[in-house]
């Protein structure tokens, strides 16, 4: 009985983390970026706060800060790397609950510096996060306990991006945010009943100073990155994609706020009705990469987008309330749907190409140009959009799927990498 508890344990813990990562990047990317058009602060601006998210782009980073650094008497006492679980949740639930407490609008530098430091703290859990999931590895295997941690992701999303606008509606923006730190007070309970995770053989780390280390893998990655020129083709290719993907995603957050809509819709629409349709998107992915092959998904999924990205246009023109919402609800679940479509096939498509090619310190990076990518598309677009216009950018995507389409038809004639790029993968 012992050990069945104790199993479930492990299940609900690596949920529960899937949920604390979720509920802390769409506080950041999503409820943030709403809050912030709502209360008309410019465009420009926003973009900045895409920069927020850095912690996350340079995440491959954090292990090595986690396995190296002790903190003082937690550390004795919960071990090393629980200590900074314990830790990474205990500061986000705080940053949390003072981020809700904040006026973005009157104080924009603060609020820079607090949702900066949540994406900090929240991406030293994810790495907690994954050691665990790893950890439990023996007995709770990766294709369970994936699933588990993404339905706790998706649930986070919900949380954020629903039920926190909603009761803002209502109680205002800090009584939101304290549901998040629930959450985050969770997580840290469940690290403090588990064992510490087992370390393997590293302790070659302590002869070397941190900073060597990760500058000599770090070379070594973009050295042997730099020999084979398929892989410039093949992150010009990431990067593309990720651009595309921006558009319906943080791009139409900050349109969406400047048209006025509501607290309580935005919880409606952008979190209830888009975690739905996310959800169905996943296994949607999964079934076409298997069927058609994982370059025509991306391809197709990237059709789509372009097309629920013009959507987006026919919003200019209403002025009628009703009609703004059905719209936007329709627009929004085809968007979130094959985002989560997209999302799940660039995993596959990364991983597939780093099971054969290369390690999973390359995945790390490859994710790490990923997420920049989209963080730099979000500042460069939302400057951009008071100068060319709304339309102009809702249409790039359409115009982008040409060069996609070319590097595509590239990387699918390489008989070299047939296995990774074609539907045997």
């Amino acid at each position: 009985m012992h050990k069945k508890q104790s199993l479930l344990f492990r299940r609900a813990a690596i949920a529960i983390f899937g949920m604390s990562a979720g509920v802390s990047f769409f506080m950041i990317v999503t409820v943030l970026f709403f809050r912030l058009s709502s209360a008309m602060v410019a465009p420009k601006e926003i973009g900045l706060f895409a920069f927020v998210s850095l912690p996350y782009n340079v995440r491959f980073l954090w292990p090595f800060l986690i396995d190296h650094f002790r903190i003082p008497y937690f550390a004795a006492r919960l071990g090393q790397r629980r200590s900074w679980g314990v830790l990474a949740q205990l500061a986000s639930c705080i940053l949390v609950i003072l981020l809700g407490s904040t006026d973005p609008a009157a104080n924009l530098p603060r609020t820079f510096c607090l949702a900066t430091l949540l994406s900090f703290f929240s991406a030293l859990h994810d790495i907690v996060s994954e050691i665990y999931r790893f950890h439990f590895a023996e007995k709770i295997s990766h294709d369970s306990s994936v699933p588990l941690q993404t339905v706790g992701f998706r649930c986070g999303q919900f949380l954020a991006a629903s039920l926190v606008p909603i009761i803002s509606a209502f109680f205002g923006w800090l009584a939101g945010h304290m549901v998040v730190a629930i959450v985050k007070i969770a997580a840290a309970f469940f690290i403090t009943k588990l064992e510490e995770p087992k370390e393997k053989a590293e302790r070659y780390r302590k002869k070397r100073g941190f900073f060597q280390e990760i500058k000599g893998k770090v070379l070594t990655i973009f050295a042997k990155t730099a020999q084979n020129p398929l892989l410039g083709v093949f992150l010009l290719s990431i990067i593309l994609m990720r651009i595309i993907d921006t558009v319906p995603g943080p791009l139409q957050t900050i349109f969406i706020g400047k048209i006025g809509i509501s607290n309580f819709d935005f919880g409606l629409v952008k979190g209830g009705c888009g975690i739905i349709f996310v959800m169905l998107g996943i296994p949607t992915a999964s079934y076409f990469v298997k069927k058609t092959g994982v370059l025509n998904a991306l391809f197709c999924g990237v059709l789509c987008q372009s097309f629920a990205s013009m959507l987006s246009l026919l919003l200019l023109d209403l002025h009628d309330d009703s009609h703004v919402l059905l719209l936007m609800s329709l627009s929004t679940s085809f968007q979130d749907f094959f985002q989560g479509f997209m999302n799940t096939s660039i995993i596959i498509y990364i991983s597939s190409f780093c099971e054969t090619k290369l390690s999973i310190y390359y995945f790390t990076l490859f994710s790490t140009i990923s997420s920049m990518s989209r963080s730099i598309a979000t500042y460069a677009l939302s400057t951009i959009s008071t100068t060319v216009g709304w339309d102009f950018v809702f249409c790039l995507p359409i115009m982008l799927c040409f060069p996609l389409a070319i590097v595509f038809a590239f990387l699918g004639r390489k008989n070299c990498l047939h296995n990774v790029f074609s539907h045997r993968s």
